[in-house]
């Protein structure tokens, strides 16, 4: 116990004694996400194209340091994504597009470990819509539209390349999300259907993926 208390003390010591980040610093920059995959599957002799996928996600923030050490911030998240189906010729039968947005306030305690890297943890209140569609090649439908409110906390580390660029990693860590999907005239009565959902535990985001990387440009 003794030992652990001594090491303690000298990381506190040793996170107290580098430069804190100042208040009245201001920084913008987020993340950028894309992913696209294509599909086939051979049956004999005959390669058959099978459901495609592409996807685009970006999330830029402004923040401010209220006081040493201590910043808010506000982060919008833009999504897009398509999946495309194939007819057994190879040519295009359908598509499922998304598209998204969404805004997120948060909070983040930075603790210095050296002069260049510096661990945080965030609180994060966000709000996320969701508008997915149909394509048949010749008509687009509405297939449904999500909402989704949540708070989580999540942790992560910063590295400074120069005194004004800053590379940083964030996980997901507690979080809570509430989802309202709706999917209009589901049924042949030609009425709504209105799922809803609530989520707890660890590993839920609201800002984005439950790991992620970015640049941040101090000034």
């Amino acid at each position: 116990m003794k030992k652990q208390l001594i090491l303690a003390a000298l990381l506190l010591w040793g996170a107290s004694s580098f430069a804190q980040i100042a208040a009245g610093t201001k920084y913008i920059g987020g993340m950028l996400r894309f992913n696209s995959n294509n599909n086939t599957s051979q049956i004999g002799s005959t390669t058959v194209k099978t459901p495609s996928t592409s996807s685009f996600s970006g999330s830029p923030e402004l923040g401010y340091f209220v006081i040493d050490n201590l910043a808010v911030g506000i982060s919008l998240d833009l999504s897009s994504g398509a999946t495309t189906f194939y007819k057994a010729d190879g040519s295009e039968d359908s598509k499922h597009l998304d598209s998204g947005v969404g805004v997120t306030l948060y909070s983040r305690k930075f603790f210095n470990v050296s002069e260049n890297v510096s661990l945080f943890g965030g609180l994060n209140l966000g709000y996320h819509g969701n508008a997915s569609k149909q394509n048949d090649g010749t008509t687009t439908t509405d297939y449904s539209s999500a909402s989704t409110f949540g708070a989580s906390i999540d942790a992560g580390v910063a590295f400074n390349i120069t005194p004004k660029i800053t590379v940083v990693g964030k996980w997901a860590g507690l979080g809570f999300n509430s989802m309202t999907t709706t999917y209009p005239k589901y049924s042949q009565t030609g009425q709504d259907k209105v799922d809803k959902s609530d989520s707890f535990g660890v590993g839920i985001n609201t800002i984005g993926n439950p790991f992620a990387v970015g640049i941040y440009f101090g000034f």
